[in-house]
C-alpha cells in the first residue's frame, strides 16, 4: 500500500448538469494521474443490462423493492400538471442501494493505495453523502457543487438520446443540493449553464491546488457525528 493517501474530488449535481463533461476535463488538466469513478461507469459500464432499471407506470404500485433484482425503478408521472410538476421519482431497491455502496468503498480502496480520484455523484438519497462522509473521512476530500439551472439541465435531458426516462432531472433538482433542513456544505460550487465544463475544472483545481484543506467534509463529519459505513 503506498504510503501516501488518495485525494478524492466529488462532484455532486442533477443528471445532465455537466458532471462527466467536468471529470474529463479533469483529468486531462491534473498534472498527476486522476481516476474517474461515477454513476455512470456503476449503472450502465457494471450493472448487467438486463438488470439496469424498470419503468413503473403511474398508478402501479412497484412493491417494497424487496424482490426486485433491479437497481431503479422508475416511477411514471401522471399525465397532470401535479404529475408533470413532480417529475419522473426514483426508488431503489436493495441491489441499487448495494451497487452505489460499492462505488463508495471502491473510492475508498483506489485512495488508500494512493490513487487521486474524482467522483461524479447525484446525491438525492441522503444516506449517500453520510456513507461518504464516513468513509472517507480520513482522507482529503474537495466537495464541488455542481448547478445548472433546471431549464437548461431538462432541455440537455431531452436532447440525450442515452437516458432511458425523462424527467428525472426535475425530481432530482430540489433534492440534490439540500436534504430537508440541510443546504449541502461545497468548498467549490460552478455553474454549467455560464462557463464552460473546462473553466469549471480549471475552478475546481485552483481550490485543489490550494494550500487551506478543504472543510466541507469536516464539517459533515461533526454534524452527523459517529456514523458507522454502509
Amino acid at each position: 500500500m503506498s504510503a501516501r493517501r488518495g485525494r478524492i474530488i466529488l462532484l455532486n449535481g442533477t443528471g445532465s448538469a455537466g458532471k462527466t463533461s467536468i471529470a474529463r476535463e479533469l483529468q486531462e488538466l491534473c498534472a498527476t494521474p486522476l481516476l474517474h469513478l461515477g454513476m455512470d461507469t456503476f449503472y450502465v459500464a457494471v450493472c448487467p443490462p438486463k438488470l439496469l432499471f424498470r419503468m413503473v407506470p403511474p398508478g402501479m404500485d412497484p412493491g417494497d423493492g424487496s424482490d426486485a433484482a433491479e437497481s431503479v425503478l422508475f416511477l411514471e408521472p401522471s399525465d397532470t400538471a401535479a404529475g408533470r410538476a413532480a417529475g419522473t421519482a426514483i426508488v431503489l431497491p436493495p441491489f441499487g442501494r448495494q451497487l452505489l455502496s460499492g462505488m463508495h468503498h471502491a473510492v475508498v480502496t483506489l485512495a488508500a493505495l494512493g490513487n487521486d480520484v474524482v467522483v461524479d455523484h447525484v446525491l438525492w438519497y441522503p444516506p449517500w453523502l453520510r456513507e461518504c462522509v464516513a468513509l472517507w473521512r480520513d482522507f482529503p476530500v474537495l466537495f464541488v457543487g455542481v448547478r445548472c439551472p433546471l431549464a437548461v439541465v431538462e432541455a440537455r435531458e431531452l436532447a440525450r438520446g442515452d437516458r432511458s426516462a425523462k424527467g428525472v432531472v426535475r425530481w432530482q433538482h430540489s433534492r440534490v443540493h439540500r436534504h430537508g433542513e440541510l443546504t449541502l456544505p461545497y468548498d467549490v460550487e460552478v455553474d454549467t449553464a455560464t462557463a464552460t465544463p473546462r473553466e469549471c475544472a480549471e475552478r475546481i483545481l485552483d481550490r485543489w491546488q490550494d494550500r487551506a484543506a478543504p472543510g466541507a467534509f469536516d464539517r459533515l463529519t461533526v454534524d452527523f457525528g459517529p456514523t458507522t459505513p454502509g
